[in-house]
């Protein structure tokens, strides 16, 4: 079955349920969006997940999603891409793209993120399992070079890298929800140079020399197209590349791994 995406809908009902819940939000420990601006509160939660090596340097990864009320976050894949199939059984999952809010209606759905995706996810009392792969091997020729949402899903989610590049060759239909639609040049070239050295000791100012910027501009000019700044930018890039190695490590013991993730 096909998914429709039906943005308009969706950004009606969502603009209803945020002006009912908004004062729950601003007073509680989650996220909320207010006027367009992101209040945060960093609240992490936690899910279990199994993890299987299916070849070299791949992981086959299930975690489950319990979101009681309501969160607004950001995921960053840092150098790791993902490929999986989202089955929600309650609830609702939704995306940030720019100024809009897009999803899925089927409540089963395809998602792939490439290494250093920027994805901010609406979860609304939901209740949902992801099932794919997960890997920092290279990139494999034809798989999508920006975070997309895709249908029709599989029924059974892939095991295996060339499983999922005969899923993109089945999929009909390719939603963008990259959380930034059209960043400038300037915040493309800055967020190359912060994922290239987000590892390495090289402070920002030095970063923003190298880019024949000064530390000002650099911090401006990121901030206006990703909505944070480099600094927290590159520390959860830090917390995502220790993330996938907790679930590379537990993947060798052939253990299930409780992961800590910031929705």
């Amino acid at each position: 079955m096909r998914l429709v995406w039906n943005e308009r809908q969706l950004n009606r009902s969502l603009a209803q349920h945020r002006e009912a819940e908004i004062k729950k939000w601003s007073h509680s420990d989650k996220e909320a969006l207010v006027s367009g601006r992101r209040r945060r509160r960093a609240r992490p939660f936690y899910v279990r997940g199994k993890v299987q090596i299916v070849e070299e340097g791949v992981v086959r990864l299930t975690r489950e999603v319990l979101e009681k009320n309501v969160a607004i976050g950001d995921e960053l894949t840092g150098r790791y891409w993902q490929c999986g199939v989202v089955d929600v059984t309650r609830g609702r999952i939704a995306y940030q793209r720019g100024d809009h809010i897009v999803a899925p209606t089927e409540s089963t759905y395809g998602i792939f993120l490439p290494p250093f995706s920027i994805v901010r996810a609406v979860l609304s009392r939901c209740h949902a399992q992801w099932t794919g792969l997960t890997s920092k091997n290279r990139l494999p020729k034809g798989a999508p070079r920006r975070p997309v949402l895709f249908a029709p899903a599989p029924s059974v989610a892939p095991s295996t890298i060339l499983e999922m590049m005969d899923v993109f060759d089945g999929a009909k239909e390719f939603l963008d929800v990259g959380r930034v639609a059209h960043p400038s040049k300037t915040a493309r070239e800055i967020k190359k140079a912060l994922d290239r050295a987000f590892g390495s000791p090289e402070r920002l100012s030095d970063i923003a020399g190298a880019l024949r910027m000064s530390p000002t501009r650099f911090g401006r000019e990121f901030k206006r197209a990703f909505e944070m700044p480099p600094v927290d930018y590159r520390r959860e890039l830090q917390h995502a590349d220790k993330m996938w190695k907790s679930l590379l490590a537990a993947a060798r013991r052939e253990e299930p791994s409780e992961v800590g993730l910031r929705a």
